[in-house]
C-alpha cells in the first residue's frame, strides 16, 4: 500500500513508480500532482485500488486499466482528465467503484462495455462533457446503488440516482 494523500505533493509521477509491480493500493489524493496517469498502469495487474482524486492529472485514461482484473476502486475525480472513457474499462470485472466526477474535459459517449461490470456499486460521471444516452446495460447492473450524471445537460439517463 502506498498512501501519500494530503501531503501537498507537486510535480509529475516518478517513472520509478512503474517498478512497484506488486503494489496493491495506490492513494495519492488531495495533492497537486500533474502529468499523465500512464506510469501508474505499467505492469500493475495486481493493483486493487487507484485513488488519485483532487490533483491536476491530465491526459486520457490509459487503456491498460482494462488489464487490471483485480481492480475494485478507480477514483480519478476532480482532475483534468480528457479524451474518452476507454472501452477496456469494461474488462475490470471486479470493479465496484468508478468515480470520474468533475473531469470537465472527458468527452464522448459512455461505452456500453461498462455494462459488463457486474460488481459495480457506484458510478459517478457527473460534471464531465460526456454526451449521448447512458447505455441500458449500465442501468441493468444488479449491484449498482449510486449512479450520478449530468442527465439534465448533455447525457440522457433514465436510471440515475442523482442528476446534476
Amino acid at each position: 500500500m502506498l498512501d501519500f494523500s494530503n501531503n501537498r505533493l507537486a510535480g509529475s509521477l516518478p517513472s520509478t513508480l512503474a517498478n512497484l509491480s506488486q503494489l496493491l493500493v495506490l492513494i495519492l489524493s488531495n495533492n497537486n500532482l500533474t502529468g499523465v496517469l500512464s506510469p501508474i498502469f505499467v505492469n500493475k495487474t495486481s493493483l486493487v485500488r487507484i485513488t488519485v482524486n483532487d490533483n491536476l492529472f491530465s491526459g486520457s485514461i490509459p487503456t491498460e486499466v482494462g488489464r487490471m482484473s483485480a481492480l475494485t476502486h478507480f477514483d480519478v475525480r476532480s482532475n483534468r482528465i480528457d479524451g474518452i472513457i476507454p472501452t477496456e474499462l469494461g474488462l475490470c470485472s471486479n470493479l465496484q467503484v468508478m468515480d470520474i466526477f468533475q473531469n470537465v474535459r472527458l468527452k464522448g459517449e459512455v461505452p456500453s462495455e461498462l455494462g459488463s461490470l457486474s460488481n459495480l456499486k457506484m458510478f459517478n460521471l457527473a460534471m464531465t462533457a460526456l454526451t449521448g444516452t447512458l447505455p441500458s446495460e449500465i442501468c441493468k447492473l444488479q449491484h449498482l446503488k449510486t449512479l450520478e450524471a449530468d442527465c439534465d445537460k448533455h447525457l440522457t439517463c433514465d436510471c440515475c440516482s442523482s442528476c446534476y
